[in-house]
């Protein structure tokens, strides 16, 4: 009975891991060209809003080294999609 319960809960951390890893994109190079010259958030990353060509806006997204973007768990875009990239502030 005891090793089930760890079983069932190993299974469960797997699980919510699974879920919430963010997926990380290489943004174009004209947009990485924009935030290189913008200052950092943090070290090494800056938060940004990405406004994407049907309008929507996602905010507070991670940029590592100017390059990389973080989305949440549950996102996914298309680089194509993105008309702009800003500082979220």
């Amino acid at each position: 009975m005891k090793m089930e319960h760890h079983l069932v809960l190993l299974r469960k951390n797997i699980l919510w891991h699974i879920l919430s890893v963010k997926s990380k994109f290489k943004i174009p190079e004209k947009f990485v060209h924009q935030l290189v010259k913008l200052p950092e958030t943090g070290m090494g990353y800056q938060l940004v809003k990405i406004f994407l060509s049907d309008g929507k806006i996602l905010r507070k997204r991670k940029v590592l080294n100017s390059s990389i973007l973080e989305l949440e768990p549950n996102e996914s875009i298309a680089s194509s999609e993105i008309e702009n990239i800003e500082l979220d502030i």
